[in-house]
């Protein structure tokens, strides 16, 4: 199973659509692996990832309000609407999610 350690809101697309950008891991604690590779033990590993918040059926050509399929209010979080779309971005383990908030440019996180 995996856990999710840091992560943080952004438009990954530029359409105004805040999508999650995450660092997830897997570690086998429960199986007596305590990571320490001198230890004969194998490490955990990691992801960055990216939950791609869905898009709305359409806009109120007056309001701009986001629209779901049957014209009612759209709920990103709402369970026709769920789950979001994974993609991994990174398949090898680094801490890039840090590095990727001291950036000003977020385009060099995608």
């Amino acid at each position: 199973d995996w856990f999710y350690h840091r992560s943080i809101w952004m438009d990954l697309t530029g359409d105004g659509r805040l999508s999650i950008l995450a660092a997830r891991a897997q570690f086998p604690l429960l199986q007596g692996n305590n990571g320490a590779k001198e230890e004969g033990g194998s490490l955990g590993k990691g992801q960055l990832v990216w939950l791609e918040c869905p898009k709305p059926h359409s806009y109120d050509s007056t309001t701009g309000t986001p629209l779901d399929v049957d014209q009612t209010l759209f709920d990103p979080f709402s369970a026709r609407n769920t789950p979001w779309k994974l993609r991994c971005v990174m398949g090898v383990y680094v801490s890039i999610l840090s590095i990727c908030l001291l950036k000003t440019n977020k385009s060099l996180c995608y």
